[in-house]
């Protein structure tokens, strides 16, 4: 996961199954929480059910931001509404851009 780009991405997921959904993706240490070790965590726009267990594919699309801690969750949380809002723009913007790195993600936590 070394070679990932670090931060906050708008992307595509296909699950195993081939359904298609819209995602933010955060790629780095979670550092508002403390961690160390590199993750990447997908929020699934519109999505409820369960994906662990299920292998997904990534196209990350346009990079929204650096990773950066916040002083407490209720910001990160704005941010991360705020983040979503700049994603849906990008997502209903059929003449945007996507630079597309790939890759497959093994058990997602969609909360």
């Amino acid at each position: 996961m070394e070679s990932l780009p670090k931060g906050v991405f708008a992307a595509f997921v296909r699950d195993d199954e081939d359904k298609k959904f819209h995602a933010l993706a955060n790629i780095g240490t979670k550092p508002t929480f403390g961690g160390t070790a590199i993750t990447v965590e997908l929020h699934i726009l519109d999505f409820k059910g369960d994906l662990y267990g299920r292998k997904l594919a990534v196209a990350l699309s346009k990079k929204l931001r650096e990773e950066r801690p916040f002083a407490n969750p209720g910001e990160l949380i704005a941010q991360i509404n705020k983040d979503i809002q700049q994603a849906r723009i990008l997502f209903n913007n059929p003449n945007g851009s996507a630079q597309q790195l790939t890759t497959e993600v093994e058990g997602v936590d969609n909360d």
